[in-house]
C-alpha cells in the first residue's frame, strides 16, 4: 500500500477526478487498482516522495464519503495493490 498525495481536479454529483505522481509498477495493474481517500491534507502538510519511478496522471474516484471535496482540494490516497485491504 502506498499513500499519495493527491490533488482534486474535477467533482461531479457521483465522483472526483485526482492528480497525483502514482507508482508506475502500481499504476500498470489498472483492471485490478482500489483506492481510498484517506483525509484532507493541511495547506502545509507534504508527504515523503516516492522511491521509486513515478507517472503523472488523473484517476476517477467515487465520492462515496467525500461530498464536500473542491477542485483544488488535496488529499492522501492509499493506493492498494491487488488482494490488499484496506482494513
Amino acid at each position: 500500500m502506498y499513500e499519495i498525495d493527491a490533488t482534486v481536479t474535477t467533482t461531479t454529483p457521483t465522483g472526483f477526478k485526482l492528480m497525483a505522481h502514482w507508482p508506475l509498477r502500481w499504476w500498470q495493474f489498472r483492471r485490478t487498482r482500489f483506492t481510498v481517500i484517506q483525509r484532507r491534507l493541511l495547506p502545509d502538510e507534504t508527504l515523503p516522495g516516492l522511491q521509486e519511478p513515478v507517472i503523472e496522471e488523473e484517476i476517477s474516484v467515487d465520492n462515496d464519503r467525500w461530498q464536500d471535496l473542491e477542485v483544488g482540494d488535496r488529499v492522501i490516497v492509499q493506493a492498494f495493490w491487488p488482494g490488499e485491504s484496506p482494513l
